[in-house]
């Protein structure tokens, strides 16, 4: 059983109030209903776009780590770079394991 989907209060209200959305509303209600309960998350692009973006930091900093310690090993390995490096992990860990709703 899937969990409903549950409609941001705000955009609804938002969306009742605009003159517009009411004149396409009366015009073609189905389809407007269906939009109202769009999943937000649904759009790939933004999620791939999450996924690069935490990759590449965890990348970056990897090989600034690596660096760090090639070229400076008497510095100690900046903890700046440790906690990006390891939150940046942890969301990808969190992003692209399954859903225990899905099994």
């Amino acid at each position: 059983m899937k969990a409903r989907r549950l409609v941001d209060v705000e955009l609804l209200s938002q969306r009742l109030t605009d003159e517009q959305f009411l004149q396409r509303a009366k015009l073609a209600p189905t389809e407007m209903a269906r939009s109202l309960t769009e999943d937000p998350f649904a759009d790939r692009w933004i999620y791939r776009i999450v996924v690069v973006t935490l990759g590449l930091t965890a990348l970056t900093a990897l090989v600034g780590g690596l660096v760090v310690a090639y070229k400076r090993p008497e510095w100690p390995l900046p903890q700046m770079l440790v906690a990006l490096g390891s939150t940046a992990v942890g969301a990808l860990a969190g992003l692209l394991a399954p859903s225990p709703r899905d099994r």
